[in-house]
This record gives C-alpha cells, sequence and structure tokens, in this order.
C-alpha cells in the first residue's frame, strides 16, 4: 500500500513536540515557573477535551460493533450503557466499604 499523497500525522506531530520539549525543558528553572505557564495550562486542558473526544468515539463505535453483532437496535445499546455506567461506580463503592 502506497503512502504517496497521503498526509502522515505522526511525522509532524513527533518533531514539533520534541521541540516544544526541548524548549519548555531548557527554558524552565526549578525554583520559579516559566513565563508562559499559562499557555502550557491552556494546551494541557485542550490535549484533555481532544482525548475525551477520541475516548467518546471509540466507545460509541464499540457500542454500535456490539449491538451490531448482538442484533440489538442502538437505542437499547445506548440505555444499557448508560445503565452500566450509572451502576458499576456504586457497585465498587459498595465492596469496598465492607
Amino acid at each position: 500500500m502506497s503512502t504517496t499523497g497521503r498526509f502522515y500525522l505522526p511525522l509532524v506531530i513527533l518533531p514539533l513536540a520534541a521541540v516544544v520539549s526541548l524548549v519548555i525543558y531548557f527554558g524552565t528553572h526549578r525554583h520559579r515557573p516559566p513565563p508562559y505557564v499559562g499557555l502550557i495550562a491552556f494546551l494541557s486542558f485542550a490535549v484533555s477535551l481532544i482525548w475525551m473526544y477520541i475516548l467518546a468515539k471509540l466507545t460509541v463505535a464499540m457500542l454500535r460493533i456490539g449491538g451490531h453483532i448482538l442484533g440489538a437496535p442502538q437505542a437499547f445499546m445506548g440505555a444499557l450503557f448508560l445503565a452500566l455506567g450509572n451502576t458499576i461506580p456504586g457497585s465498587f463503592c459498595v465492596h469496598n466499604l465492607r
């Protein structure tokens, strides 16, 4: 399979991340925060939002696949996931209190 004409994102992201990491590493001191700490906080927040979006998309895709395999409608799978999401954390709390 040829990659001609395709944009391969990791080849752009990894060098950019390496440069930003080196700038942060050599541009900060141990006893005082960097002057661009607000920018770092904003970028961290933006990346966390992107990760949540990706995980939500993967969860929906897995629900659709599971519904397709089981022959269940999407509304049923959504309700099942909602019910599991509401009961599993409570179950962990109850078992840890004993």
